[in-house]
């Protein structure tokens, strides 16, 4: 968990530097609130890409478990390693 934490630190430090040059280059603050606005769209497209059109809805209470391996055009690999964690967590 803190390496993920720590990888949040670095992107922060890194946009601070990105930003600072876009406005030291381009002198307006026009072009950084384009991109801050345009990220989040492209954020979610991305997110979109990844998961695919097969997206259910699991019940916490029962686990990650409970998703059916035989669900037709289930071909979400990002599903079967959530699958596979949770299988290993609860043999450990």
């Amino acid at each position: 968990m803190g390496s993920v934490v720590g990888c949040g630190g670095i992107g922060g430090m890194l946009m601070l530097l990105v930003a600072g040059g876009m406005l030291q280059w381009l002198g307006s603050f026009k072009p950084l609130f384009i991109f801050a606005g345009v990220m989040h769209p492209l954020a979610w497209i991305a997110i979109r890409a990844l998961v695919g059109k097969n997206i259910t809805q699991i019940d916490l209470d029962k686990g990650l478990l409970t998703l059916s391996s035989n669900t037709p055009g289930n071909s979400n690999t990002l599903v079967s390693w959530l699958r596979e964690v949770a299988a290993m967590r609860q043999a450990a």
